[in-house]
Protein backbone atom coordinates (compact mmCIF):
# COMPACT_ATOMS: atom_id res chain seq x y z
CA UNK A 1 0.00 0.00 0.00
CA UNK A 2 1.31 3.33 -1.20
CA UNK A 3 1.61 6.09 1.65
CA UNK A 4 1.65 8.72 -0.84
CA UNK A 5 4.77 10.35 1.55
CA UNK A 6 7.97 8.03 2.29
CA UNK A 7 8.78 7.12 5.73
CA UNK A 8 11.93 9.43 5.14
CA UNK A 9 9.33 12.45 4.60
CA UNK A 10 7.41 11.42 7.93
CA UNK A 11 11.43 11.03 9.94
CA UNK A 12 12.14 14.40 8.32
CA UNK A 13 8.98 15.70 10.01
CA UNK A 14 10.24 14.23 13.46
CA UNK A 15 13.44 15.37 13.04
CA UNK A 16 12.57 19.22 12.30
CA UNK A 17 10.40 18.40 15.81
CA UNK A 18 13.45 17.66 17.84
CA UNK A 19 15.83 20.91 16.09
CA UNK A 20 12.81 23.13 16.71
CA UNK A 21 12.85 21.83 20.09
CA UNK A 22 16.50 21.82 20.49
CA UNK A 23 16.65 25.50 18.78
CA UNK A 24 13.72 26.76 21.73
CA UNK A 25 14.25 24.83 25.15
CA UNK A 26 16.90 28.10 26.32
CA UNK A 27 14.21 30.66 25.81
CA UNK A 28 12.05 32.24 28.26
CA UNK A 29 9.13 30.46 29.57
CA UNK A 30 6.83 31.17 26.68
CA UNK A 31 8.66 29.68 24.11
CA UNK A 32 10.01 27.00 26.62
CA UNK A 33 7.07 25.72 26.81
CA UNK A 34 6.39 25.65 23.22
CA UNK A 35 9.84 23.52 23.05
CA UNK A 36 8.58 21.15 25.46
CA UNK A 37 4.99 20.55 23.23
CA UNK A 38 7.80 20.35 20.70
CA UNK A 39 9.16 17.32 22.28
CA UNK A 40 5.88 15.45 22.86
CA UNK A 41 5.59 15.71 19.41
CA UNK A 42 8.63 14.23 19.03
CA UNK A 43 8.30 11.34 21.48
CA UNK A 44 4.38 10.87 20.06
CA UNK A 45 5.73 10.94 16.46
CA UNK A 46 8.31 8.24 16.90
CA UNK A 47 5.71 6.07 18.64
CA UNK A 48 3.61 6.41 15.63
CA UNK A 49 6.63 5.35 13.33
CA UNK A 50 6.74 2.68 15.80
CA UNK A 51 3.95 1.36 15.00
CA UNK A 52 3.73 2.29 11.63
CA UNK A 53 2.71 -0.83 10.24
CA UNK A 54 -0.22 -0.91 12.53
CA UNK A 55 -1.10 2.17 10.92
CA UNK A 56 -1.21 0.58 7.20
CA UNK A 57 -2.69 -2.55 8.60
CA UNK A 58 -5.93 -0.27 9.42
CA UNK A 59 -6.27 0.54 5.80
CA UNK A 60 -6.40 2.91 3.60
CA UNK A 61 -8.00 5.41 5.27
CA UNK A 62 -5.84 5.46 8.03
CA UNK A 63 -3.14 5.98 5.80
CA UNK A 64 -4.28 9.11 4.09
CA UNK A 65 -5.46 10.33 7.58
CA UNK A 66 -1.98 10.00 8.67
CA UNK A 67 -0.92 11.67 5.82
CA UNK A 68 -2.70 14.87 5.98
CA UNK A 69 -1.88 14.76 9.81
CA UNK A 70 1.70 14.78 8.98
CA UNK A 71 0.89 17.19 6.29
CA UNK A 72 -0.71 19.52 8.59
CA UNK A 73 2.28 19.00 11.27
CA UNK A 74 4.40 19.61 8.84
CA UNK A 75 3.08 23.16 8.43
CA UNK A 76 2.40 24.21 11.61
CA UNK A 77 5.95 23.23 12.16
CA UNK A 78 7.49 25.46 9.43
CA UNK A 79 5.72 28.28 10.41
CA UNK A 80 7.74 27.88 13.78
CA UNK A 81 11.12 27.40 11.56
CA UNK A 82 10.41 30.49 9.60
CA UNK A 83 10.62 32.25 12.89
CA UNK A 84 13.17 30.60 14.50
CA UNK A 85 15.38 31.28 11.41
CA UNK A 86 14.30 35.05 10.79
CA UNK A 87 15.53 35.63 14.58
CA UNK A 88 18.51 33.59 14.38
CA UNK A 89 20.62 36.29 12.58
CA UNK A 90 20.31 38.00 15.63
CA UNK A 91 21.62 35.39 17.63
CA UNK A 92 25.02 36.57 16.10
CA UNK A 93 24.90 40.06 17.51
CA UNK A 94 23.23 39.34 21.29
CA UNK A 95 25.97 38.91 24.03
CA UNK A 96 22.78 36.70 25.79
CA UNK A 97 20.97 33.93 23.20
CA UNK A 98 18.55 35.05 26.10
CA UNK A 99 17.94 38.57 24.20
CA UNK A 100 17.30 36.74 20.87
CA UNK A 101 14.12 35.04 22.34
CA UNK A 102 12.72 38.35 24.37
CA UNK A 103 12.87 39.91 20.75
CA UNK A 104 11.11 36.81 18.91
CA UNK A 105 8.35 37.25 22.03
CA UNK A 106 7.89 41.06 21.59
CA UNK A 107 7.56 41.04 17.96
CA UNK A 108 5.46 38.08 17.45
CA UNK A 109 3.44 38.55 20.33
CA UNK A 110 1.74 36.27 22.75
CA UNK A 111 -1.34 36.01 20.54
CA UNK A 112 0.73 34.43 17.69
CA UNK A 113 2.56 32.01 20.08
CA UNK A 114 -0.66 31.05 21.67
CA UNK A 115 -2.48 29.96 19.01
CA UNK A 116 1.04 27.90 17.35
CA UNK A 117 0.85 25.62 20.75
CA UNK A 118 -2.36 25.77 20.64
CA UNK A 119 -2.01 24.10 17.11
CA UNK A 120 0.60 21.66 18.63
CA UNK A 121 -1.53 20.28 21.10
CA UNK A 122 -4.25 19.83 18.74
CA UNK A 123 -1.86 17.52 16.58
CA UNK A 124 -0.47 15.89 19.93
CA UNK A 125 -4.03 14.99 20.14
CA UNK A 126 -4.97 13.74 16.83
CA UNK A 127 -2.04 11.53 16.84
CA UNK A 128 -2.10 10.27 20.20
CA UNK A 129 -6.24 9.55 18.90
CA UNK A 130 -4.86 7.65 15.83
CA UNK A 131 -2.66 5.20 18.09
CA UNK A 132 -5.69 5.00 20.84
CA UNK A 133 -8.09 4.34 18.33
CA UNK A 134 -6.13 1.34 17.00
CA UNK A 135 -5.21 -0.49 20.68
CA UNK A 136 -1.79 1.17 20.49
Amino acid sequence: MSFGFSITDFKEVIALSWRLYTSLKEAPQDLKDLAKDLATVYGVLNHVLDDIKCVTAHGEGRVKMLQTMIAGLKATLNEVQVLVDKFRPLAADQAKPEQLWLKIKWVVGHSKLKRIRQDISLHISSFTLLMTSMGK
